[in-house]
C-alpha cells in the first residue's frame, strides 16, 4: 500500500503494481512447485523426512504465516468500529513471506553470483526511490519543527486544522498536530480519538473537542474549536479564526492563540 505514495498519481499506482508483480512473479512461474509444497505439508500421511526434503522446517512456518496473511487480506473488513485500514496492512506480510518462499523455491535454480547481484540492484533501486521521497518530504515539511508549537502550559489544549493536507497527492499531514504531544508533552485533540477501539475516551468533548481529520479544500471554520487555547493551521490561504491571533508562522503553518 505504501508504494503508492512514492510518486504522483497515476505513476504511483503503476510503480506499486509493478513492484508487487515483480515479487509475485517467481511464485506464479513455479506455481506448480509451490502448490506441491503446500499439498505435501497439508497431507498428514506424508512422513517428516519427505517433508524436510521438500521444504525446511523453518520455512514451513513462513508458509503458514503467508497463508494466514492471505486469509486476513481477503476476508477481514476494511474497518470496524474504532479502527480502520485493517485488511490492507497484511499486504506487507504477504510480500515479505512471498519473497522468503520464492528464495526457497529458487535456491538452486539461479547461480549465487547472479542472485546476489540481482538482490543488490533491486534493493539499491528501491532504496534510492525511498530516499528521494523522504528528501522531498523533508523539504516540503521544513517549517514543521518543535518551534512551531507553543511552550507547554498546564492544562492548555491545542487543536489542528489541516486543509492543505497532500504530498504527492496523498494525505500525510493529518495527524501532525499530535506532535505537540510527542515533542512537548502537550494536550492535543485527535490523539484521544485516533486509537484502537478497546481504548475509550474519558475526556468530555466540551473540554477536549473531537478532531476533524479529513477536511475538504473548501472547508470553512465554524468555531469548532472555540474552547481550546491554541490552533495550528496548515493551508495555502489565510483561514480566518475569530477570537484568535497568530503568534507563529512559517510557510503554510500558522499557530493561533486565543486572544
Amino acid at each position: 500500500m505504501d508504494n503508492f505514495y512514492f510518486f504522483e498519481q497515476p505513476l504511483g499506482s503503476i510503480f506499486a503494481y509493478i513492484f508487487s508483480f515483480i515479487i509475485l512473479l517467481p511464485v506464479v512461474i513455479k506455481f506448480g512447485e509451490f502448490k506441491n509444497i503446500i499439498s505435501v505439508l497439508l497431507n498428514k500421511e506424508t512422513d517428516k523426512e519427505k517433508q524436510t526434503n521438500i521444504i525446511s522446517w523453518e520455512t514451513k512456518y513462513y508458509l503458514l504465516l503467508l497463508i494466514i496473511s492471505l486469509m486476513c487480506y481477503f476476508f477481514l473488513p476494511d474497518n470496524i468500529p474504532g479502527q480502520n485500514i485493517i485488511y490492507e496492512r497484511f499486504s506487507v506480510f504477504i510480500l515479505i513471506f512471498t519473497i522468503i518462499i520464492s528464495g526457497v523455491i529458487y535456491k538452486d535454480a539461479i547461480p549465487g553470483f547472479y542472485k546476489k547481484t540481482a538482490i543488490i540492484i533491486i534493493c539499491g533501486i528501491y532504496f534510492t526511490i525511498i530516499s528521494f521521497y523522504f528528501i522531498q518530504f523533508d523539504n516540503e515539511a521544513n517549517c514543521f519543527t518543535k518551534d512551531i508549537f507553543p511552550e507547554v502550559n498546564s492544562g492548555k489544549v491545542l487543536a489542528g486544522i489541516i486543509i492543505d493536507n497532500d504530498f504527492k497527492g496523498r494525505p500525510v499531514f493529518t495527524h501532525f498536530p499530535m506532535y505537540y504531544t510527542v515533542w512537548k508533552n502537550g494536550i492535543t485533540t485527535g490523539l484521544v480519538d485516533y486509537r484502537f477501539g478497546v481504548i475509550k475516551r474519558k475526556a468530555d468533548k466540551e473540554k477536549l473537542p473531537v478532531y476533524k481529520e479529513w477536511l475538504d479544500k473548501d472547508f470553512v471554520y465554524n468555531n469548532e474549536y472555540n474552547n481550546v487555547d491554541y490552533i495550528i493551521v496548515k493551508d495555502k490561504e489565510e483561514t480566518k479564526i475569530s477570537y484568535y491571533r497568530i503568534i507563529k508562522k512559517c510557510g503554510e503553518w500558522r499557530l493561533f492563540s486565543v486572544k
